[in-house]
């Protein structure tokens, strides 16, 4: 006989793998926020009793109102609430990544205290958002995790990588020669960027990248200076408004050049 989905394990867990309701509310009304003191938002009755089945009594986590307030549906709206929740243990998590539901995995995957083993395996789940929410997650390792992610086929996963203030150079150094120019502007912007690296994306052919590292405040003066001297007006306009570019390097160019290019 065919086992199904799920099996063993408690209810409210077996909703999230299989995507079933069989908590929803009776009645179809709004659900009714308890609110204790100090403000902190408690689950109703019933919902309490989900919290139970999935946290073993731990039920006096803060959540805010709203995610009580969807009506119909509390047992998603638990799953929900323990896939985002930093203090939610491990060993869920890990249940939960297991879940069919999008919406579920990609919470797991932005979680902070999502597992070091269950990022590894999101960063490669076939739902380019939950890849994303690995990406933008703080916790996530360069090793392999950010690796994995710096060469998705999605060019909005490698932007967010590329992004990252913690991003190391070596991936950076990668990512600066991303077929994609969006991408190669994250790079040219992400003040972590060495000097080198910077000093080749200057001479990047997109107008769009130049002027991204004209952006750049860590930008090496020389490198500005020579940015100033740019074909394109976009470029030297950027690196103009550069907050690092010296007052007497600024009133120097006006002086020689007049109005900025464009007539700006």
């Amino acid at each position: 006989m065919r086992q199904r989905a799920g099996a063993g394990l408690p209810a409210v867990r077996r909703a999230a793998m299989t995507g079933s309701n069989q908590y929803a509310r009776r009645g179809g009304g709004p659900a009714v926020t308890a609110v204790q003191p100090g403000g902190l938002a408690r689950p109703p009755a019933d919902e309490q009793r989900l919290c139970r089945d999935l946290y073993g009594g731990q039920c006096d986590m803060p959540v805010g109102p709203h995610r009580w307030a969807h009506g119909t549906h509390p047992s998603l709206n638990m799953v929900e609430f323990a896939a985002s929740n930093s203090r939610c243990p491990d060993q869920i998590l890990r249940d939960l990544a297991a879940s069919r539901m999008a919406q579920i995995k990609e919470l797991v995957a932005g979680n902070p205290s999502c597992p070091y083993d269950v990022l590894v395996m999101l960063a490669d789940d076939r739902d380019a958002a939950v890849r994303l929410a690995v990406a933008k997650n703080r916790t996530a390792p360069a090793e392999p995790v950010l690796r994995v992610l710096a060469h998705d086929k999605e060019m909005f996963v490698r932007r967010w990588v590329a992004s990252r203030p913690d991003v190391p150079v070596w991936l950076l150094e990668e990512l600066k020669a991303d077929r994609e120019v969006h991408v190669r502007c994250c790079v040219a912007r992400n003040p972590a960027s060495p000097a080198g690296l910077l000093e080749l994306l200057v001479r990047d052919e997109a107008q769009q990248v130049r002027q991204a590292v004209a952006t750049n405040t860590n930008i090496p003066m020389a490198l500005l200076e020579a940015l100033l001297r740019d074909v394109s007006p976009e470029v030297v306009n950027a690196a103009l408004e550069n907050p690092s570019l010296p007052a007497a390097t600024l009133a120097m160019w006006q002086l020689v050049h007049g109005s900025r290019p464009g007539g700006s």
